[in-house]
């Protein structure tokens, strides 16, 4: 969830951080937002060079299900990248965005189940409480990256469909907000 966080904060502000440059030459704008995303996906590799021994120290054993890692930090990284597209358009023209965004991206890993099992958790809440919070993009992204990692876990193959599709919905909508006022980016 470090990944999803960091790269929506560092995307958010990419504009704004870039200001002189956006305002000095002209290129596409998304490039900004889009390698703010690949600069934490390069930090988020380093990491796993602690994850992985962590995971085999553990217990857990080197299995196929590991190649699906991939896609699912692909999965995760084209979320990021949308939605970092949509949060650098509104911090572009809201200066406040960017500072009020840590407090939303927290509150959305606690309701994500990063500490806890989102189906434990809501054992006596109704069933739609258990259903928005396991729709939820950032519990979904857990679950398939705990799929491939961890042998006692397993997602349905129903989930990497909603992974897929909150991945290319979100770029989708992101490019298009962003895209609709490139132009403006720096006149301000």
């Amino acid at each position: 969830f470090t990944l999803i966080q960091r790269s929506i904060s560092a995307g958010a502000s990419s504009i704004r951080t870039n200001i002189g440059l956006v305002r000095a030459l002209h290129f596409p704008r998304a490039i900004l937002p889009i390698s703010a995303v690949l600069e934490q996906l390069i930090a988020f590799g380093a990491s796993l060079f602690i994850m992985i021994p962590v995971l085999l120290l553990t217990g857990e054993p080197i299995t196929w299900s590991w190649l699906l890692f991939f896609p699912a930090v692909l999965i995760v990284v084209t979320f990021c990248m949308g939605a970092s597209l949509l949060f650098a358009r509104l911090a572009a023209n809201t200066k406040d965005v960017s500072q009020i965004l840590p407090f939303g991206l927290r509150a959305w890993m606690y309701a994500s189940g990063v500490f806890y099992s989102v189906d434990r958790f809501t054992a006596g809440f109704p069933e739609w409480v258990t259903t928005v919070l396991n729709l939820n993009p950032g519990a979904i992204f857990l679950q398939i990256t705990r799929d491939a990692l961890l042998e006692s876990y397993s997602a349905p193959a129903i989930v990497w469909v909603w992974a897929a599709g909150w991945a290319v919905g979100s770029f989708v909508i992101g490019f298009l907000v962003f895209w609709s006022d490139e132009a403006a980016y720096g006149q301000s």
